[in-house]
């Protein structure tokens, strides 16, 4: 959905039907259960044509955007749409949507680093520990139940109450994680090393899984290799062609049964130089003002500001920041829909500060959480980090 925001072209996220949460909806669909949101659109997905799947396999593909499957040449196998992502454009967001078929609005895992008011604590919501921590799920010592944390019911959830089983691939190194845990209520979790034992073990499910199942899988590679090498890099577009050439040679060799097989992004990436820094610690006037550094993304942060500072803040903001971001109130990103329901619950509102800042071009706004530079990133609304591919096999 093409939008002109503060002189800047945006794409904001098709929550009605062209969507990455309308995909897990129609999978709810294809197996007789209805969904919490919309399913894609008949014109992406014809529903009565799946009707008899009894398997359902879902790749997700970390940082495919849309712009990215032009270079994988012929997919003959394959139909091609696009979809958008959600807001903000980033990973912990997207995964959720995907898992519980609701918007950001509903589920509250809006950024990869929250404050959650209800702990006092900014998090860093992959990790699940407070933020500073090496370590992950130290919010465990605390109390905190990831699996009590999301306020809906995963997809794996609801299909278990109609006995179809679900199975959920995932990295090693994720594997028994909080996240996992939160994220995948419901599912089997099983591990995997490369993509090769993926492919292999995606058959052995469905080889050996009667009746009705659901599959997903995670794969992560694209993501860390554009965030460390940058985009259109040769590292990014060679692991884009063994992904499929290994998807072709070890799976798609074989014919399956009343099976419906997808494979779609989270997001997608913009490169991240670093003179489109903004680092917020050359900026006092706006540091001073903040009750906390700023969450959210870097192409999406939200700005806790101190009692009084709003309205003259918002000015500065403007005269200083409106060629860099977008610049709008918690109130007006919401009345926007960027989130998705604008009827948005007291406790994820709060996770949304006062003012949020959406990059505008490769600008991001800097502050040191880590020592480590990115290549690329997302979060924003830019065409390449809100368009995604949705491939359906044939």
């Amino acid at each position: 959905m093409e939008k002109v925001i503060q002189n800047e072209k945006v794409y904001l996220p098709d929550y009605e039907g062209g969507s990455i949460v309308n995909v897990t909806s129609s999978i709810l669909k294809v197996f007789g259960i209805n969904p919490p949101s919309s399913p894609l659109t008949e014109n992406i997905l014809t529903l009565k044509r799946y009707k008899n799947c009894s398997k359902v396999i879902l790749f997700i593909f970390d940082s495919l955007g849309y712009n990215r499957i032009k270079e994988l040449g012929s997919l003959n196998e394959f139909k091609v749409f696009s979809l958008t992502s959600v807001f903000p454009s980033t990973t912990v967001a997207a995964l959720t949507s995907f898992y519980t078929a609701v918007s950001p609005s509903i589920h509250g895992m809006v950024g990869f680093r929250l404050f959650l008011k209800e702990l006092g604590l900014l998090v860093n919501m992959i990790k699940l520990s407070p933020v500073g921590f090496v370590e992950r799920d130290k919010l465990n010592e605390t109390g905190f139940n990831p699996k009590r944390f999301l306020p809906v019911k995963t997809i794996f959830e609801m299909l278990g109450r109609r006995g179809i089983k679900s199975f959920a691939f995932t990295r090693m190194h994720y594997y028994k994680s909080g996240l996992s845990s939160l994220m995948l209520k419901g599912a089997e979790i099983l591990p995997y090393v490369n993509i090769v034992d993926l492919f292999i073990n995606v058959r052995k499910v469905i080889i050996g899984t009667k009746g009705n199942v659901f599959i997903t899988a995670y794969v992560d590679d694209f993501d860390t290799l554009a965030h460390y090498y940058g985009t259109k890099t040769e590292e990014e577009k060679t692991t884009i062609h063994v992904f499929f050439s290994i998807m072709q040679d070890i799976f798609l060799r074989e014919r399956w049964d009343k099976t419906l097989i997808l494979l779609t992004g989270d997001h997608g990436q913009v490169p991240s130089p670093h003179t489109s820094k903004v680092d917020i610690r050359k900026h006092r006037w706006l540091l001073r003002n903040l009750i906390m550094p700023p969450t959210g993304e870097f192409r999406a942060s939200y700005l806790y500001l101190k009692d009084g500072s709003k309205e003259r803040l918002l000015k500065e903001l403007s005269e200083r920041f409106s060629s860099k971001f977008i610049i709008l109130t918690r109130d007006e990103a919401i009345e926007l829909g960027v989130f998705g329901s604008k009827t948005m619950g007291l406790r994820n509102k709060e996770r949304l500060g006062d003012v949020i800042l959406i990059s505008k071009g490769e600008q991001y706004l800097f502050y040191p959480y880590s020592k480590f530079e990115l290549k690329a990133r997302h979060g924003g609304l830019s065409k390449n980090e809100m368009l995604v591919p949705l491939l359906v096999l044939q």
